[in-house]
């Protein structure tokens, strides 16, 4: 039977620990907050009372079903030491509640990290977003910057008329390289503003995007978007993109015909024809370094709705039905790996790893597809805008003159710290010149001072719009217009030649 131990749980890291204060402006209830990420992107920073709440609220519901202890409360301050043993106990805490079966998936913790972003949601704003399909077409949805990635979402199938039924069939995923590279898909609790914002400050080299993508494995489950433009749009133009990237497998005939279809532009029969490729649908993770067949084995591991695969020279299956579950841990050198618990034919239970760049991701497709298995085993309904779990929408407040939300005071900490860089270079060449100028009277010398403010790049703008939830439509360029009698809300329709299936 399949693995039905191995449901939602995340994994949860310190990154670091910040100090804080309760009045801002005069610098008054000084108290540090520890930031926390979860499946590698930042969520929120908490106060050590936040966790013993959280605490407090296991053990009235469920008593000690943790081993790991919760830090004790110091009534005094911490030294150096002291402040890292309490953020290792802190981690490892936190760590184990995310992980555990019945936890990560109860209300008590969902609830939790939906209300701990008190400091994101103090005074929520409005805001709008670039959602990005595959092709690299995007649509601006208006929102507020406490809006859940759920909401956001919603917004954007809104804006091109999905029905209902088959919106939880696509999320909204973090990618960058634009588009090309996958860096997880976003949570229900996420702010996607506030992830992007963060992704800013700690991730300046890379340029993020929301992107929506399928969220399933099984692909004969498209059958049921046949009858709807929009459904069939969506599956269509991540299928092109496959059919691109030259990893789909296909007789000479299968090819012939995929290509005759698309001739025709009848995207239910490319799809169709699809559905018979068994490398169609799947989520590749190249460059891992897994323990199995052999330790330091360098692969790449291939997840489809049956199995995953490690692909050496040849493809060592491990069956969805068998896996019994699954970590993602920290690696001697910082890195993330991905531990996976399996048992054989003969009953064996092996452990494998598999590192990874991307392990956030590898894990959480792992959680997809088993989900997946395990609620069309048991013939679940998929959820919907209407049954998805809510969480609380805070209010919009009037926000005093004198505060600035966190990524506001980050580009001031930065502006200070460029002039700060600026005037010491001044200074330096001023000095050299000078210097330069006494000692040597026989040549001139010419010392030439060049400085620039560089600011974050930022893809996304506060809208002044009075209605959050309306979408500002398709971004349209002259030619994308010359196309749109062939495209439905601006779907790129690609010629693929014989090379590239």
């Amino acid at each position: 039977c399949c693995c039905c131990c191995c449901l939602w749980t995340m994994f949860v890291a310190i990154a670091d620990v910040e100090e804080a204060f309760e009045d801002v402006e005069n610098k008054k209830g000084a108290h540090l907050r520890y930031v926390i990420q979860i499946n590698g992107g930042f969520h929120c920073t908490l106060r050590y009372s936040q966790i013993f709440s959280l605490n407090k609220s296991i053990l009235a519901k469920y008593g000690s079903i943790i081993d790991a202890p919760l830090p004790p409360k110091r009534p005094l301050g911490l030294s150096a030491a002291q402040l890292e043993k309490r953020t290792k106990g802190l981690e490892e805490y936190l760590q184990e509640v995310c992980q555990h079966p019945v936890l990560a998936q109860s209300d008590v913790l969902l609830d939790f990290l939906s209300n701990a972003q008190e400091e994101i949601h103090m005074y929520t704003e409005e805001t709008s977003l670039d959602i990005f399909l595959i092709s690299g077409r995007s649509t601006t949805v208006n929102c507020f910057t406490s809006d859940r990635s759920d909401d956001v979402l919603e917004y954007f199938t809104t804006a091109i008329s999905l029905p209902d039924e088959f919106v939880y069939y696509f999320g909204l995923f973090l990618v960058w390289d634009d588009g090309e590279h996958v860096a997880r898909i976003l949570q229900p609790f996420e702010c996607p503003f506030h992830v992007l914002k963060r992704l800013e400050y700690t991730d300046p080299k890379r340029t993020y995007q929301l992107q929506v993508r399928k969220t399933y494995f099984f692909s004969r489950i498209e059958t049921a978007f046949f009858d709807n433009q929009s459904a069939l749009n969506l599956a269509y133009v991540q299928a092109v993109k496959e059919l691109k990237s030259a990893r789909l497998l296909a007789t000479d005939e299968l090819k012939q015909s995929i290509l005759s279809a698309k001739s025709k532009k009848d995207k239910a029969e490319v799809l169709k024809l699809l559905h018979n490729l068994r490398s169609y649908n799947n989520a590749s993770f190249f460059k891992c370094n897994c323990s199995y067949p052999k330790p330091n084995t360098r692969a790449t591991v291939v997840l489809d709705f049956f199995s995953l695969r490690i692909r050496t020279n040849k493809d060592h299956v491990f069956k969805i039905a068998q896996l019994r579950g699954w970590t993602i841990n920290k690696g001697e050198n910082s890195g993330l790996f991905v531990s996976l618990q399996y048992r054989k034919q003969d009953g064996e239970e092996i452990v494998v790893t598999v590192e990874t760049v991307d392990a956030v991701h590898l894990y959480m497709s792992l959680h997809r597809l088993v989900n997946e298995v395990v609620r069309l085993r048991e013939k679940k309904e998929i959820p919907t805008p209407k049954t998805r779990k809510r969480f609380a929408q805070h209010e919009m407040k009037a926000k005093p003159d004198s505060y600035l939300p966190w990524y506001a005071r980050k580009d001031e900490e930065k502006q200070a710290l460029d002039l700060k860089d600026d005037a010491t270079s001044t200074s330096t060449t001023t000095t050299t010149t000078t210097s330069t100028t006494s000692a040597t009277s026989s040549k001139e010398r010419r010392v030439s001072t060049s400085s620039s403010t560089s600011s974050s790049s930022i893809s996304f703008t506060t809208s002044q719009k009075k209605s959050p939830r309306r979408s500002s439509g398709s971004k349209k360029t002259k030619k994308d217009r010359q196309q749109e009698s062939d495209l439905e809300f601006g779907l790129r329709h690609t010629s693929i030649g014989d090379n590239e299936l």
